[in-house]
C-alpha cells in the first residue's frame, strides 16, 4: 500500500522531470540532459508501477524479445518502413501475404511489438513505423537481437541449473561453462560459433555496428597527451594491440584520427574472425590469438 513518503517521492520525480524538460527546447541536442531526463522518467515509472505488475513484466520479457526475433526473420520491420514511406500504414493482412505467415500469428506478434514501441498500431490490425522500427532495419541491430536471443538466451536459461550443480561459483573454464552445458559442446564459445554457418558473420556485423553508433573512446580520451606524447618515434615499436578487436574498427578509427602516430598497430582475434576482416588498412597487422592464452606481443 502506498504511503505518504511514496507519494512525496513520486511528486518529487514529477517536478524533476518537469524541471529538466524546461532546460532545453530539444533534449536530443544535449546528451547529458537527455540521459538525466531518461533516468528520472525511469525512476518515476518504477515508483508508479505496482510491484506485482513489475514481477509479471519481468517474467514476460523473454517473450517480447522472441517477437522481435521472429519479426526479423519475417522481414516485418523492412516491410513496414518501406510501406510507410510510400503508401502509409500497412495491415496485418498485407504483412501476412508478403511474409507468407499466418495472419493470426502476425496480429499476435504485432500486438507485442506495438506495446513495446517497435511499431505503432494506428487502428485495428493496422501499423506504421516508429523510429525504433527504422532502427531495426539496420543489419547491426538485427544481428544484436539474433546473437543474444539465439545464443545468450539459451545459455542464460541454463544458468540456474549450472550454478546449482557447481555450488554457486562463477565459471572458471572456457570449455565447461553454462554455454557448453546449454549447447552440449566442449568447444570454447567462439570455436563453437565458427562451426555454425553465418553465426560469426552476424556477430561481427553486430560488433561493428555497435561501434559505429556509440561515442568512440578516441573522441574523449586524451590520446595525444597520454599515449602519443611519450611514445617511441619508431615504426618498429608496438604502439597498440587490440585484443579481441573484431574486424579492427577501433584500430581503423584510431589510424584515421591520428595518422601521424608511429608504431605498430596489431589486431588480435581468433582465426575465423581474422579471416572475415575486410577493408582494413594494410598497415594494421592481423594476428591470430586466443585471448585466454599468454600474450605473444611484448612491449619494449
Amino acid at each position: 500500500m502506498a504511503t505518504a513518503d511514496h507519494f512525496k517521492k513520486v511528486s518529487g520525480l514529477v517536478k524533476q522531470v518537469t524541471s529538466l524538460c524546461k532546460q532545453a527546447d530539444d533534449v536530443y541536442t544535449d546528451e547529458r540532459l537527455r540521459a538525466s531526463l531518461l533516468q528520472a522518467t525511469k525512476q518515476l515509472a518504477v515508483a508508479l508501477e505496482k510491484p506485482a505488475d513489475a514481477v509479471f513484466q519481468t517474467a514476460f520479457l523473454p517473450g517480447q524479445t522472441m517477437c522481435v526475433r521472429i519479426a526479423i526473420d519475417l522481414g516485418l520491420f523492412e516491410m513496414i518502413v518501406e510501406h510507410d514511406s510510400g503508401k502509409g500504414r500497412i495491415t496485418a493482412k498485407e504483412l501476412a501475404v508478403r511474409s507468407q505467415a499466418e495472419q493470426l500469428l502476425i496480429v499476435r506478434i504485432m500486438r507485442i511489438l506495438a506495446e513495446t514501441g517497435f511499431v505503432a498500431e494506428d487502428g485495428e490490425e493496422t501499423y506504421s513505423a516508429t523510429p525504433l522500427t527504422v532502427q531495426m532495419c539496420w543489419p547491426a541491430y538485427q544481428g544484436c537481437i539474433k546473437h543474444h536471443f539465439d545464443f545468450g538466451a539459451k545459455a542464460l536459461i541454463e544458468l540456474s541449473q549450472y550454478f546449482k550443480n557447481n555450488g554457486y561459483r562463477s565459471p572458471t573454464s572456457v570449455i565447461a561453462g553454462p554455454f557448453q552445458q546449454a549447447f552440449n559442446t566442449d568447444l570454447p564459445t567462439f570455436e563453437y560459433w565458427a562451426t555454425l554457418p553465418g553465426v560469426m558473420q552476424t556477430f561481427n556485423t553486430y560488433m561493428t555496428g555497435n561501434h559505429d553508433t556509440r561515442p568512440s573512446w578516441i573522441d574523449w580520451y586524451p590520446v595525444e597527451e597520454r599515449l602519443l606524447k611519450d611514445a617511441k618515434a619508431d615504426n618498429a615499436a608496438v604502439l597498440m594491440v587490440d585484443i579481441a578487436g573484431g574486424r579492427g574498427h577501433y584500430l581503423a578509427a584510431f589510424k584515421d584520427k591520428f595518422p601521424h602516430a608511429r608504431g605498430r598497430m596489431i589486431l588480435q582475434e581468433v582465426p575465423n574472425v581474422i579471416r572475415d576482416v575486410q577493408g582494413l588498412d594494410s598497415s594494421i597487422e592481423r594476428m591470430e590469438h586466443d585471448m585466454f592464452e599468454p600474450q605473444p606481443v611484448k612491449g619494449r
